[in-house]
């Protein structure tokens, strides 16, 4: 196994533990809200408990996508603060991941990839957002899932 491969897998293995750790640190175990979460949990529950998609009207964000991806959690694993945060830090470690494999694909080297994920990952507001149902993370995810696209077929 050479130096790049070993970089690899030790990124693989480290980063979740990275996530789960901070997630404990913050008390992302305690069935409670944080922060406005607590908006974006209530149209999960309706979307659960009902079918419809609705939004507080007081809320300036519609989180269509969140919501989605939250009722997929919580129909697998039930409804609950909980289970909202780690759909969120399953997304945390899926934005680190695309920026690791973005930085490969613009041929940086293992160690300077796993540094741009590694930032990311240590970021205070990022770290403090992944444990909560906040829409920042998501939309981070997705872009630069997105963004992952883009680069693979440009180059290709």
């Amino acid at each position: 196994m050479g130096p790049s491969l070993a970089t690899e897998w030790r990124f693989a293995l480290l980063l979740p533990l990275w996530f789960a750790a901070a997630a404990v640190a913050v008390g992302a175990y305690r069935n409670v809200p944080v922060l406005d979460d607590w908006t974006y949990a209530w149209s999960v529950e309706r979307l659960l408990r009902h079918g419809t998609f609705e939004v507080l009207d007081w809320s300036a964000v519609y989180p269509l996508g969140a919501a989605l991806w939250g009722s997929a959690f919580s129909w697998v694993f039930g409804l609950s603060f909980v289970t909202l945060r780690v759909s969120t830090l399953v997304l945390a470690l899926a934005a680190c991941v695309a920026l690791y494999f973005i930085l490969r694909e613009l041929d940086a080297t293992p160690s300077v990839a796993l540094l741009g994920a590694v930032s990311v990952a240590g970021n205070p507001v990022f770290l403090l957002l992944s444990s909560s149902f906040m829409t920042d993370v998501p939309f981070v995810a997705f872009t630069l899932l997105s963004l992952l696209c883009y680069v693979r077929a440009m180059r290709r």
